[in-house]
């Protein structure tokens, strides 16, 4: 859920910010049917997961919402994490996040007919909030 972390990690690479966009829909073998860059940001993601995952910070952050949200502390921790980035984004990018977010978004949206299904399910909903800014 912590789409935002996830896009700005994937740096300037087109078939990076769609894999790491996408990875948590891919199961599987599902994974064969993508080209090598947007498996490589679906890899990309994993890593990212795995490393935040095993962090103790992040670790920290789950435990002290685990007993009222259990399996969703995991979720809810992404999504804290995403508002600081969002709120603090001039730290560490010197493009505005409007921009960075829109362009995105027109990425995602140009090459929707790669996207998993649920990817598809969820780019309309996220656009029209505008998860990553708001």
């Amino acid at each position: 859920m912590n789409f935002l972390a996830h896009l700005y990690l994937a740096g300037d690479d087109q078939e990076l910010i769609i894999g790491n966009f996408i990875a948590d829909m891919v199961k599987g073998r599902q994974i064969e049917s993508y080209q090598d860059g947007v498996v490589r940001g679906i890899e990309l993601h994993r890593k990212i997961d795995s490393f935040t995952d095993n962090h103790p910070i992040v670790d920290q952050s789950k435990r002290r919402l685990r007993n009222r949200y259990r399996l969703y502390s995991g979720v809810i921790v992404d999504m804290f994490y995403d508002h600081y980035l969002a709120r603090n984004w001039s730290e560490y990018s010197i493009q505005p996040l409007p921009r960075f977010v829109s362009h995105a978004y027109g990425l995602l949206l140009r090459n929707y007919f790669m996207l998993p299904v649920r990817a598809k399910n969820l780019l309309p909903f996220m656009i029209a909030s505008n998860w990553l800014v708001n």
